[in-house]
């Protein structure tokens, strides 16, 4: 397999970060390494096949002096007979936590900073004092995008943020976020290529009523484009504890105006409300019922307000002697675009840390806005053998029949090899 410079460029630095971490690695009290290869057998419309096979390899390192750790993923790709190939780093990163309130990351590194999640290639900073105040982080790096289409034209960007959290505050959750992005450093139009966010989660339960009543809520305010983005808002009751309800008011927009178009803003001239309700009762030994209703309104670009409805319901059971569970499960949508009925049918046998076996078969029904209709059928199922906690072997395969294949067939292997925590000997 031939890497691109790029790519050679990427696994030299692995090489390079590993080995100056090796005089850590021997000091670490605690090592683990997986290795999982995924593979499938497909078939190619027209005739013939192809072998997607993906490698991915973790290693992490804990223990280490001064409370520090190292943690890398990477992934390997490569399709037969088309002899395809890509390599991707998706973390290496260095944590350290010179006190018991105080920690430091640097290196590529997965960010959730209240707005969504992505990587990024810079530093990150937490304070968290004793539980009953606040903490705060602050970050600062490079974004890296999985989708190298979504950097076209793109030179360099940056995101740098800080966080305000409640620690630890029995009953209650709540984080303040602010965010600034640059898309293009080489840039400087304010309204076309940065962003600023700012966001408030916050969460409240009220343990000491009877029903257990919880509230919650989420607001992403777009501080370039002056609008609201997010606004929701649920509550949870909990009025026997065989009964769970949830209600939740919704509302979503984007900035329209900004160079980096959204999925949103190419069908939607307008914000968008939602209406939800859900709901679990446990009717008896095992046996459960749950649904989910959610009501829409939005504005299509030339066609006006529309409404969407999605729904489902279902039942599940636990077999407890014979390690089975079942779900039998009914959905519905409708909107803009379409309308589509379906049901899906599940079934899960699993012996502790051995022996697990899934078929899942799902049927539907749909009509789109393009007078297209159809039925898709897909069975998705296989056994996985776990030889111990880090270890196992698993075969499968997936069957569709759909308006893209009349009959597709699908044989996926997945095999992860791995080694417990070693932990040294004092």
């Amino acid at each position: 397999m031939i890497l691109g410079s790029y790519r050679r460029g990427v696994v030299c630095l692995a090489v390079i970060v590993f080995l100056c971490s090796f005089p850590l690695f021997i000091q670490a009290e605690e090592v683990e390494v997986d290795f999982r290869t995924l593979s499938q057998v497909q078939p190619i419309r027209g005739k013939g096949h192809r072998i997607p096979v993906n490698e991915y390899f973790h290693f992490e390192v804990e223990d280490l002096p001064k409370n520090m750790s190292i943690n890398a993923d990477m992934r390997g790709f490569m399709e037969f007979p088309t002899y395809q190939d890509q390599f991707d780093i998706y973390q290496i990163a260095l944590h350290m936590e010179p006190t018991s309130t105080f920690s430091l990351d640097g290196g590529r590194q997965w960010l959730t900073d209240g707005f969504d999640g992505g990587l990024m290639d810079g530093l990150k900073m937490a304070y968290a004092p004793e539980p009953g105040k606040v903490g705060v982080s602050l970050y600062g790096g490079v974004p890296r995008f999985t989708d190298d289409a979504h950097l076209a034209g793109v030179t360099n960007g940056l995101n740098a943020g800080w966080m305000l959290h409640l620690q630890q505050v029995e009953d209650t959750t709540g984080q303040l976020s602010l965010q600034y992005r640059k898309f293009d450093l080489e840039r400087g139009d304010y309204r076309e290529n940065d962003a600023i966010f700012a966001g408030l989660a916050a969460s409240h339960q009220w343990s000491s009523l009877k029903m257990t009543p919880s509230l919650y809520s989420d607001v992403e305010y777009n501080v370039a484009g002056k609008n609201f983005e997010t606004g929701a808002m649920g509550l949870d009751l909990y009025p026997h504890w065989r009964l769970a309800l949830n209600f939740e008011g919704g509302y979503y927009n984007t900035d329209r105006q900004f160079g980096d178009v959204s999925l949103f803003d190419q069908y939607a001239t307008d914000e968008m409300f939602q209406g939800r309700h859900a709901g679990e009762i446990k009717l008896g030994k095992g046996l459960r019922f749950f649904e989910d209703v959610a009501v829409q309104q939005f504005n299509v670009k030339g066609r006006g307000d529309k409404k969407g409805y999605r729904a489902d319901g279902g039942v599940g059971h636990f077999w407890s002697a014979a390690k089975l569970s079942s779900t039998a499960q009914y959905y519905y949508a409708d909107s803009f675009g379409g309308t589509v009925h379906g049901a899906m049918f599940e079934w899960l046998y699993q012996e502790v840390r051995k022996l697990e076996l899934q078929l899942n078969v799902d049927v539907s029904t749909y009509s789109k806005i393009t007078n297209q209709k159809n039925n898709a059928v897909s069975v998705v199922g296989g056994a996985r053998y776990e030889f111990n906690p880090r270890c196992f072997l698993m075969l499968g395969g997936e069957f569709n029949n759909n308006a893209w294949f009349d009959e597709e067939a699908r044989v996926t292997m997945q095999l992860q090899i791995g080694m417990e925590k070693l932990k040294k000997k004092i």
